[in-house]
């Protein structure tokens, strides 16, 4: 069942930086103004040969100043496709929505990348956006309403082409891999160079 591989599911990609923040951030915050840094960090990966590249990691988020007002949860959507289980983990803030990706939700280290070009029609439902990852590219075009994300997937990817129709239905609390939350990222800023720290 989807949920319960959720619950027992690897962590969200956000929650790949839990145990940096821990080990790496200054009272294990992600406020750019309680580290003291006016400006954030460049988003670069640890020197090669670091030891500890999770506390470069930690540094680097932690500068980041936190959006007023900060990103708010969406919510998790997971279904089925031909690729097997997906889910999408969205965010929204000032500007829109952002978010990202897991296809095929696997129970280890599952296949990811961010949205890019996304758009959001609220008045309408219209939901669109593109990603890519792994040599593979897509496009998503369908609706979102408050419980489910409907629509068709098109793209290529290594076993096949799409059209791909499908539904995704919100998921429960903590029910997301890594559950994914409002207190998941202060900014868009501190997303984004999330998913470039581990290449997303």
């Amino acid at each position: 069942m989807i949920r319960a591989r959720m619950r027992a599911g690897t962590r969200h990609l956000c929650a790949l930086f839990a145990g940096f923040l821990v080990a790496g951030a200054s009272g294990g915050t992600l406020s750019a103004a309680d580290a003291g840094t006016p400006e954030p960090l460049p988003c670069e990966q640890a020197p090669r040969g670091d030891p500890q590249p999770w506390v470069h990691r930690a540094r680097v988020l932690s500068s980041f100043a936190a959006d007023d007002p900060a990103p708010r949860f969406v919510g998790a959507f997971a279904g089925h496709g031909k690729r097997g289980e997906l889910e999408l983990h969205l965010w929204r803030d000032a500007r829109g929505i952002f978010g990202v990706l897991l296809s095929p939700v696997l129970d280890v280290d599952s296949p990811s990348g961010r949205l890019r070009d996304v758009q959001f029609d609220e008045k309408l439902g219209r939901f669109a956006f593109t990603a890519r990852y792994e040599g593979m590219a897509f496009t998503f075009a369908g609706r979102l309403r408050r419980g489910t994300i409907s629509g068709t997937f098109t793209g290529t990817y290594r076993n096949g082409t799409f059209p791909d129709e499908v539904t995704l239905r919100k998921l429960g609390t903590d029910e997301g891999h890594g559950a994914p939350s409002d207190q998941s990222y202060t900014s868009r800023a501190q997303f984004e160079c999330a998913m470039t720290l581990i290449g997303r």
